[in-house]
């Protein structure tokens, strides 16, 4: 394969990898209850939310299976064998946006991740020599590129995370619905801006962690070929 075009197929490698990485994470936060009643006790919200830590555990529960499409409505839930209707329309609404998105976003990944493999099976299978001579260190560099803009960037969603927020609604959601009013809506009570921010931070770390692996993991399997190669040119050199 051709210099520039080695080049750019390692970039985009780099590139989507990271996606894929950050994608993933924010789907396992994302629908992880676990991480949602840490943060819950944490901040106390049952207390602002107006229910038991108890019931709290059973809405969290709802709402993830109904974003797993474990459920298929958020009409009523069943609590100590009585059933509640806690969701007006506009929040029950508003939740079927936040599903497809949530949808979308593990069709999209799956296909990130199947791009990733066919590209690492097409240098492993029919160009060796470009996969040691241009992919690994033109993917590591992109890599230490990208996580010094994604650190600026989370620098930035923490000085104003209200701003980021809007943004990102504004962004993904073609209606105003997310407006809530946590004198109507338990969804937002449930779930203030100091639960996200909690959220998004667990996600940052994590993906910190993830990232910098795939970087070690890269700049290693470098090297080892690296060595490698000199010790199968040396051997060559012998004879």
């Amino acid at each position: 394969m051709k210099k520039g075009w080695a080049i750019t197929i390692s970039i985009i490698f780099s590139m989507l990898l990271g996606i894929h990485i950050l994608m993933s994470i924010v789907l396992s936060v994302g629908l992880d209850k676990e991480i949602y009643k840490e943060v819950q006790i944490k901040y106390e919200i049952y207390s602002y939310a107006g229910l038991s830590q108890e019931s709290l555990d059973a809405a969290t529960k709802t709402l993830i299976d109904y974003m797993k499409d474990d459920r298929d409505n958020l009409d009523e839930w069943n609590i100590d064998n009585n059933n509640f209707e806690y969701f007006n329309a506009r929040e029950k609404a508003h939740m079927v946006d936040v599903k497809d998105l949530f949808i979308l976003a593990k069709g999209i990944n799956y296909a990130i991740f199947l791009i990733l493999i066919i590209i690492l099976v097409f240098y492993l299978a029919f160009d060796k020599k470009g996969m040691f001579k241009y992919f690994f260190k033109f993917s590591f560099m992109t890599l230490l590129i990208s996580i010094g803009v994604m650190l600026v960037v989370s620098i930035f969603i923490m000085m104003d995370f209200g701003r980021f927020w809007t943004f990102f609604h504004e962004i993904f959601f073609r209606n105003d619905l997310w407006l809530l009013n946590p004198k109507t809506d338990l969804l937002i009570r449930m779930m203030p801006e100091r639960f996200f921010v909690r959220i998004i931070i667990n996600i940052l770390i994590r993906f910190g962690i993830a990232y910098f692996a795939a970087i070690a993991v890269l700049f290693t399997t470098h090297k080892l070929l690296n060595i490698e190669k000199k010790s199968e040119s040396g051997k060559k050199g012998v004879k």
